[in-house]
């Protein structure tokens, strides 16, 4: 997980191309569902979003987590390869 950080709470961004309301809801149904037993795995639950309709269906997520400070790890110090 990201910096070494144990995941806690997901808010969702969905988009879902123009169609027909049915049609848009059982994608909206069908993404979500597979989100969360995903975040489920992690240890994550699903805390809210946001649902819009675009130009093409995709799906994304803010995620909150926890580490101890001496855990957290950073970008500064890698070395190519790591």
């Amino acid at each position: 997980h990201a910096m070494g950080a144990l995941p806690v709470g997901a808010l969702a961004l969905a988009v879902v191309p123009f169609g027909l309301e049915t049609k848009v809801e059982e994608q909206l149904y069908q993404m979500m569902c597979g989100a969360c037993r995903v975040l489920a795995d992690a240890g994550c639950s699903l805390l809210g979003g946001h649902t819009c309709e675009g130009a093409e269906l995709s799906l994304g997520f803010a995620i909150t987590g926890f580490a101890p400070a001496e855990t957290l790890m950073s970008k500064g110090g890698v070395l190519p390869g790591q």
